[in-house]
């Protein structure tokens, strides 16, 4: 069981590092964002990510845009169509198969960065007392694990500052959730 939860939270720490170099590049140098909006002037979402013609996003209900321009801080997209993806909770069962005789899966999840917020809706990037928006990411995602059957050890310990050494606090927080299996 302790091995499956290592091997789990290593899984994932190596899965959220390998986006960090091409998130920080695909950033506005001027840390502002855009606003994606389609044909009616709808507002569709905001992002801080630089776009390019062609480049594609699909949004919570599932609806794919296609950018057309950029003017400004207004980024044109449009409509392609809906697409069905799996549910998550399907995935992650699926990811469950070879297992059995294992028992139950447990997974941990903690925060490095858990000052780090969304600039369009806090109005900051990062919150001084280490109450980030990210919180919520992570309570979310542990409250859909646990409704797919997933045993989740969820920890909102602080890490702050926000730092290079972020990471060797968080080791604390890592070593804790072990112990929990």
């Amino acid at each position: 069981m302790r091995k499956r939860l290592v091997l789990t939270m290593a899984v994932l720490i190596v899965l959220l590092m390998a986006g960090i170099p091409s998130a920080e590049a695909d950033e506005r140098a001027d840390r502002g964002y855009y606003t994606l909006k389609d044909h009616t002037g709808e507002v569709i979402t905001m992002t801080g990510r630089e776009l390019d013609p062609g480049d594609h996003y699909i949004a919570s209900d599932n609806r794919l845009f296609e950018v057309v321009e950029t003017e400004g801080d207004t980024v044109r997209v449009r409509y392609v169509e809906t697409i069905e993806l799996p549910e998550i909770s399907e995935e992650l069962l699926g990811a469950q198969v070879g297992r059995s005789g294992e028992g139950q899966a447990v997974v941990g999840i903690y925060h490095t960065h858990n000052a780090e917020s969304y600039v369009p809706s806090s109005g900051t990037e990062s919150k001084d007392d280490g109450r980030g928006d990210i919180l919520e990411v992570g309570k979310v995602l542990a409250s859909n694990m646990e409704k797919s059957g997933i045993t989740v050890h969820w920890s909102d310990n602080s890490h702050i500052p926000h730092d290079g050494q972020a990471y060797v606090r968080s080791r604390r927080t890592a070593t804790e959730l072990l112990r929990k299996n």
